[in-house]
């Protein structure tokens, strides 16, 4: 697989993240993947790895619950992972994130609420990758979270969860302007 640039959609749930990965996916060299939070799950274990056996590797992705909806074959997909010259992490996460591109774009995508958690560890092992973040005003999220059902329903917790995600957002758009990045999102 040729080398692809990859970025990442961060933000909190419930603030445009979906819109904007359904927006992107209509260029044709843009592919973001649907949902499925498989690299904060595995990092911890593979991000500094340089051999990574990938047998070992497709077992452990296929731990990750919402890849399976992705409706993978394992073995297409292990024989993708095999014939890669390089075995590292961020090469291995852009091999399941080209696997559903059918319009062979060059830039690959990831949308993921979870890896705004995890934003910092993203910068360091995807040294590369661009960042994207999505603020939405608090009381606007924090009101659209009320009305689902797959968080608390406690407008405190959701307040302090949203300035959790806008602090780490603040930590890297610091580092990119340190680092003489243009506009850092």
């Amino acid at each position: 697989m040729p080398e692809k640039p990859v970025f990442f959609i961060l933000g909190r749930e419930r603030s445009g993240m979906t819109l904007l990965q359904n927006l992107l996916n209509n260029h044709v060299e843009i592919f973001i993947p649907n949902e499925a939070p498989f690299i904060s799950f595995l990092q911890h274990k593979y991000a500094k790895r340089r051999n990574i056996d990938p047998g070992n590797f497709i077992k452990d992705l296929f731990g990750e619950p919402y890849l399976g909806l992705w409706k993978i074959d394992k073995i297409k997909l292990l024989h993708q992972l095999e014939i890669s010259e390089d075995r590292c992490f961020p090469t291995f996460c852009k091999i399941v994130l080209n696997y559903h591109n059918s319009k062979n774009a060059a830039i690959l995508g990831d949308k993921n609420p979870i890896h705004s958690l995890f934003a910092t560890s993203l910068e360091q092992t995807f040294e590369k990758a661009k960042f994207i973040w999505i603020v939405r005003d608090y009381r606007a999220q924090v009101n659209s979270m009320l009305k689902v059902d797959f968080e608390r329903k406690n407008c405190t917790s959701l307040a302090i969860r949203w300035k959790k995600i806008q602090s780490a957002n603040r930590k890297i758009a610091e580092r990119s302007s340190q680092k003489g990045v243009a506009n850092p999102l």
